[in-house]
């Protein structure tokens, strides 16, 4: 009787236990500023933050299209043709001739402009490198001479017609032999000819000026490109050799003769009537 009755008294300690467990259940709820408050309900859900606001990102920028360079401006000089550097190196001279020395603009005004006007596709084609080349250049007194004036003054005509192929040369050189006419003669030649036939042409008579025209019978080029060419002409009883050169004024001039057994002349590249 007394265990049955033990029994009943534990089963009764041990709910009243647990109840009592359940009712002193806490929960600790963290409050701000680091304050913990312990409650005996569960803790409220604080409210989160909103996200923070994104910034919308800029519109990428249009690429921009690269400038087309002028035509001719940033051609290396070394790739120009010869006549065209030569052109330009004669202007830049010419330039800093007229700007630096005193009196020279003056003597030179109708050549300057008649050269402008001659070679003004290739000044404005390339007037970047001929800026540069005006820049670098420093011609002395010397360099800026009467001399050097009428020797490039031929060069600021318009070409003739007559010397604008080898063959038309050839034919108003013979011709003006034919006719014994020494200006016309020389109006042909260029270089070492025209030096050493101008003494020359002074001390033969008329008659030998049309006999050496008479004995001239035939011209083949052999070789050449845009700046010298090499032919063989039949003369009398022997075949000599010519040179032509083709000058800054897009005109062909003979420039040397010689015994076609020489060796072919090597084509040169410097001032175009050395």
């Amino acid at each position: 009787m007394k265990t049955k009755q033990y029994g009943i008294g534990l089963a009764l300690v041990l709910a009243l236990g647990a109840m009592g467990a359940a009712r002193a259940e806490t929960f600790r709820c963290q409050l701000a500023d680091r304050i913990a408050s312990y409650q005996q309900t569960p803790c409220a859900v604080p409210d989160l933050p909103p996200p923070p606001a994104v910034a919308p990102k800029p519109a990428p920028k249009p690429a921009m299209a690269p400038l087309a360079p002028r035509a001719g401006d940033d051609a290396p000089f070394s790739t120009l043709t010869p006549r065209k550097r030569e052109v330009l190196d004669l202007t830049a001279r010419l330039e800093r001739c007229r700007s630096d020395q005193p009196g020279f603009a003056g003597k030179s005004d109708d050549l300057y402009r008649s050269w402008r006007r001659r070679h003004a596709a290739t000044l404005s084609e390339h007037s970047h490198l001929l800026a540069t080349k005006i820049r670098v250049t420093r011609p002395d007194a010397a360099a800026c001479s009467d001399d050097w004036l009428r020797e490039i003054e031929p060069l600021a005509r318009e070409p003739d017609a007559r010397f604008s192929t080898v063959e038309k040369t050839w034919q108003a050189f013979v011709a003006a032999l034919l006719a014994a006419d020494r200006a016309a003669v020389m109006r042909c030649v260029t270089g070492p000819v025209a030096r050493a036939m101008g003494d020359r042409l002074e001390r033969l008579a008329d008659a030998d000026l049309r006999r050496m025209g008479a004995n001239i019978r035939e011209l083949k080029v052999l070789w050449g490109d845009d700046y010298d060419k090499e032919a063989l002409v039949v003369h009398g009883d022997r075949v000599d050799g010519v040179v032509f050169r083709r000058n800054v004024n897009e005109e062909w001039k003979v420039r040397e003769m010689k015994p076609a057994a020489l060796k072919p002349a090597t084509p040169r590249r410097s001032s175009p009537d050395s």
